[in-house]
């Protein structure tokens, strides 16, 4: 009886079926749960108030009642603030300088030292964005009285505000999660499918070595694609609460490419590497230079113009592309027809390149 895939062989290979099926899945679960909590909050500040002063105990205050911020403490000199800092106890410090109050009642600018710990790059950058509108808002309320004392003024004329359109709570998880996804479903299955095609190719009975064999395992690894897909896009998206404004048809047939097109570019590729073990190496190594390639942690401008072309021969540039289009801003296939026209390139060349009988393939099954 003809056969596609042998599939006792692949049931067998235990650590193509873990890469397979257990990698994608278990990761795709636990990789957003550091990023759950989405906002920075209670990130812990030491005030140095060196001015001992009604306006310079306000401040505080105000500092104390932003979401992100809480002074864990108050001191009167600066090193005991590095202290706090180097100790892990604090991770930015706050300097009131003596004359704080004086300035504020003169009508002068109040300065106000600000040190981070610098080595969290987000959090510094939080903590420094957060105390900046805290000085510039204080700073707004403030009015010089006419007996020389301050008093809070009413609120301004004019309020900027701010409306993030594809990330309303602006967290670093609904930025980074989605596209890593995409990297997970594709590394994932392109490992699996290259340790299960290593080890077929060098058994000399193998459907591997037939057209339609490698046919079969492209259906195979493509429905293993969808499933993951699924579970990462219709499941993990929403567990953890991240913004979807898909239309599900569009984002269903979208994904059905992807996982075809990168079940037979992974198969493609699998015909390069002679073992299983050199397909695994290669394959985990490239993982982190197609992301970054993609376009999508850093802007594709900053890219060299020979890389800006050739990330599209991955089809993850054009999944990850298209995924935020559709999932994110709640795009059609419409918006999607360049990242889909990529896919279908990708897919229709891989299948080309299985199609090919090498010398290496030529061997016949009994």
């Amino acid at each position: 009886m003809s056969r596609l895939i042998d599939w006792r062989a692949l049931v067998a290979d235990k650590g193509a079926l873990l890469v397979l099926l257990a990698a994608p899945l278990l990761y795709a679960f636990f990789y957003p749960l550091p990023y759950q909590q989405e906002q920075l909050l209670q990130l812990p500040v030491v005030v140095v108030d060196q001015d001992h002063s009604t306006e310079s105990r306000q401040f505080t205050r105000w500092l104390n009642a932003t979401p992100s911020l809480s002074v864990v403490t108050i001191v009167a000199d600066t090193p005991s603030a590095v202290r706090a800092v180097a100790e892990g106890d604090a991770m930015a410090w706050v300097t009131l300088p003596s004359g704080f109050a004086t300035a504020l009642q003169r009508g002068e600018t109040a300065n106000v030292g600000v040190a981070t710990q610098g080595t969290m790059v987000l959090t510094s950058s939080r903590i420094m964005r957060d105390l900046n509108d805290v000085a510039a808002a204080y700073g707004a309320a403030v009015k010089r009285a006419p007996d020389g004392h301050s008093s809070m003024a009413s609120a301004p004329p004019v309020v900027m505000q701010a409306i993030p359109m594809y990330n309303p709570s602006e967290g670093y998880g609904s930025y980074v999660v989605p596209g890593v996804l995409v990297m997970l479903i594709q590394q994932s299955l392109w490992m699996g499918l290259a340790l299960f095609a290593g080890w077929q190719r060098q058994q000399s009975q193998s459907l591997w070595h037939q057209r339609r064999g490698r046919y079969g395992l492209w259906l195979v690894g493509t429905g293993v694609a969808v499933l993951t897909t699924a579970f990462s896009f219709g499941f993990v998206m929403r567990y953890q609460g991240y913004p979807q404004q898909a239309q599900w048809l569009s984002l269903c047939l979208f994904g059905v490419l992807f996982a075809a097109s990168c079940a037979a570019s992974g198969l493609a590729l699998a015909r390069c590497f002679r073992t299983r073990e050199q397909g695994m190496q290669w394959l985990l190594a490239s993982a982190i230079p197609f992301f970054f390639f993609s376009g999508y942690p850093i802007p594709v401008e900053n890219l060299p113009p020979v890389l800006q072309a050739l990330r599209w021969a991955v089809p993850s540039t054009a999944g990850i592309d298209g995924f935020m289009t559709l999932n994110a801003i709640g795009g059609g296939l419409a918006e999607v027809r360049t990242s889909m026209g990529v896919l279908a390139t990708i897919l229709a060349l891989s299948l080309l390149v299985l199609g090919w009988q090498g010398r290496g393939d030529a061997k016949s099954t009994a």
